[in-house]
């Protein structure tokens, strides 16, 4: 579970901004409360998870970014769900309009697209359009 920097997140808190703190993925539901208990209004669900995979110059550590992860970001942002009230935002593993609704059916008040901007930048911003025309969550953070 966490176990330090709350003395960060609380002196961000005390600014005139509104914080949202994103999480790591595993031990998403005690990160959240963590954060929440210092100050965050939102809670992004979650950082990605690092990983070490095979490269030209030998393994390399990193973040993993990937649509396979959102079956675990899925599981997450339900459990974060059920241990805070803040707005949430899903984040990781969205590469379709129906990885977005499933986010924002989960319990997500939006939905941040990552990787996918990259990959295929059409495709992003189809799913950005199709999202504006039906919007399924408002994000509204309060200081």
């Amino acid at each position: 579970g966490p176990t330090h920097e709350p003395e960060i997140l609380r002196a961000a808190c005390t600014g005139s901004l509104p914080v949202l703190a994103r999480i790591p993925l595993m031990g998403a539901p005690d990160w959240a409360l963590q954060a929440v208990g210092n100050g965050a209004c939102a809670v992004v669900v979650a950082a990605p998870p690092v990983g070490i995979a095979p490269g030209p110059s030998g393994p390399t550590r990193g973040e993993w970014h990937a649509p396979a992860l959102l079956p675990l970001i899925l599981d997450a942002l339900s459990a974060v769900r059920e241990a805070v009230t803040v707005p949430l935002v899903g984040s990781g593993g969205v590469h379709s309009i129906g990885d977005a609704r499933a986010v924002l059916e989960l319990g997500a008040d939006a939905v941040q697209l990552d990787d996918i901007i990259f990959l295929d930048p059409r495709k992003a911003m189809d799913i950005v359009r199709q999202l504006k025309t039906n919007p399924g969550g408002e994000l509204e953070c309060e200081r």
